[in-house]
């Protein structure tokens, strides 16, 4: 997303919308609001008894709405596509350090997960698997603070089941070094 695209939707709404998805639709919306404008500078400026007093407010009415509209659909647009590039680092990284856990490189695995948690403190699946992760190489007490982090934003209990077997898997490991 380029900054300059938002920018300029403020200043000339439709033309930042026509920049990022090239649609006619969007430059429609450009002239509409030059138009709006247009008429009112020209019926004020140049010849006032051209547009009456409440048909000036009503093209300035029509410019405004042109205008609120356009601004919030370019920020509704940058945010969607920062979010899908977002979402797509995520899951490339995730993807990464799965291949590495499964491979049996645990290090690099919970420097990718670590990186994930980065990206979106919030991931259930990537605590869990630190959670994995730091039970297999012996370290108790943080697969414990993983655990317990995943649990409390699972609000939806997507991952209720592996998060119990994961607790029980660590209730049996601290037994078994008592």
């Amino acid at each position: 997303m380029r900054p300059g695209a938002i920018v300029l939707s403020l200043f000339l709404p439709g033309a930042g919308q026509a920049l990022m998805r090239r649609n006619v639709g969007y430059l429609l919306l450009l002239l509409g609001y030059g138009g709006a404008l247009d008429a009112v500078l020209v019926s004020r400026l140049w010849f006032p008894q051209l547009l009456p007093g409440n048909l000036v407010w009503l093209t300035l009415a029509l410019a405004g709405t042109i205008w609120l509209y356009s601004t919030l659909n370019v920020f509704r647009l940058a945010y969607l596509r920062h979010r899908q590039r977002f979402v797509a680092t995520r899951e490339r990284i995730f993807k990464r350090a799965l291949d590495f856990y499964i491979e049996g490189r645990y290090n690099e695995a919970r420097m990718e997960f670590l990186r994930v948690l980065k990206l979106d403190p919030e991931d259930v699946e990537a605590r869990l698997y630190l959670s994995l992760l730091e039970a297999e190489s012996g370290n108790t007490k943080r697969a414990a603070r993983h655990l317990a982090k995943a649990r409390r934003l699972d609000t939806e209990d997507k991952w209720k089941w592996e998060l119990a077997q994961q607790a029980t898997r660590l209730r049996g490991s601290s037994s078994l070094k008592r």
